[in-house]
């Protein structure tokens, strides 16, 4: 499996016009990782999985990918990439900040109005 700065390294590689520039992405995730390709390098396929913010959703930002071998399907990692949203500036991605993470089930106690 390809490390942490390897999976930034492929980021850098793969999106270099996709307004990259320095260490920040200024364009939306699903973007660059959905709609503009999912992409291979050096053996591992990259590929949009989940996205959570934007307008009308507060100010939280986030996007997961997931980098699959292409040998071996099995050997899957998921990443998450936080950010923040704001109506004026739009969304930004903090590609340095990457996270290793895993799905997991809950269950939330949400309520309801008694009709």
């Amino acid at each position: 499996m390809l490390t942490k700065e390897q999976v930034k390294e492929a980021l850098n590689t793969e999106h270099k016009c996709a307004g990259y520039s320095g260490n920040e992405y200024q364009e939306e995730g699903k973007v660059i990782i959905r709609d503009e390709s999912n992409f291979e390098y050096n053996g591992y396929k990259f590929d949009f999985k989940e996205q959570y913010g934007g307008m009308d959703m507060g100010s939280e930002y986030w996007i997961v990918f997931s980098v699959t071998s292409v040998t071996d399907s099995n050997d899957v990692v998921y990443y998450k990439v936080p950010g923040w949203y704001q109506s004026h500036y739009g969304s930004e991605l903090e590609w340095d900040n990457l996270f290793e993470v895993s799905r997991k089930e809950k269950t939330i106690m949400v309520w309801e109005e008694v009709k």
